[in-house]
């Protein structure tokens, strides 16, 4: 039985295909029936996060859970002014975003063992990293990193977070497009993890951000079951 870590280790040794925004895509796991994502959407996402995060010329950018550095990628594509910063526990994966963006700095550490100063970044987010936490309170510390990293007044982005409400339908799905056994021999052992909203968001709420849900893009079958949290941290008033 594998767990997270090790099938991440080996999907980043992988070869690069022609299409290298592809190929990072399908390293980050964007490759299943389930959770297969075009490179059109994938740019269309990063557009999305761009946005939304208010990003702008030159920006300090911390991406949790980078992996093969697929979305920061898609944002430099964007935007090559940005100064991306990656993490993730992945040692393969994180080679591969050092390839594919040599200019930029990925560090190959636990995101519960990141450590950068205060106030350092215009913007963070975490895309499709949630899941794979081992459970609340780990998310919720990382939640508090993100927060504590994120320069006052600027915005931070968790996505695809799954829906505890949903729970059943997301399982469901994965399941429906394979045998019971090929499905067993493939995930048995591993788990996602699935959040309530209002746990979050008050998590943020009690370190100092404001937060909204905003509408999720389906991009894949299980977007569906999944929610978005955009925050922003409150500048402190003397």
């Amino acid at each position: 039985m594998s767990d997270w870590k090790t099938i991440w280790e080996r999907k980043g040794c992988q070869r690069i295909g022609k299409d290298l925004l592809q190929s990072l895509i399908e390293m980050n796991g964007f490759n299943h029936p389930f959770s297969q994502v075009s490179v059109i959407d994938w740019r269309e996402k990063a557009l999305m996060i761009y946005e939304k995060l208010g990003l702008k010329t030159g920006d300090k950018v911390l991406d949790v859970g980078c992996g093969s550095g697929a979305m920061s990628f898609a944002l430099k594509e964007i935007d090559p002014s940005l100064q991306i910063f990656g993490v993730d526990y992945s040692t393969t994966l994180i080679g591969h975003a050092k390839k594919a963006l040599p200019k930029d700095k990925f560090i190959a550490v636990d995101a519960a063992d990141m450590n950068f100063p205060k106030d350092s970044f215009d913007a963070v987010f975490s895309h499709s990293v949630f899941l794979y936490f081992p459970t609340q309170s780990y998310a919720l510390g990382v939640i508090e990193k993100m927060v504590d990293y994120l320069k006052p007044g600027k915005k931070g982005f968790i996505l695809n977070v799954p829906d505890a409400l949903r729970m059943t339908n997301r399982e469901d799905t994965r399941r429906n497009v394979m045998s019971p056994e090929v499905y067993k021999n493939k995930y048995e052992g591993l788990r996602h993890y699935y959040y309530y909203k209002e746990v979050l968001r008050d998590k943020l709420h009690k370190h100092n951000c404001t937060s909204i849900i905003p509408q999720q893009k389906k991009d894949s079958k299980l977007d569906k079951y999944t929610f978005n949290i955009l925050y922003t941290k409150k500048r402190v008033i003397r």
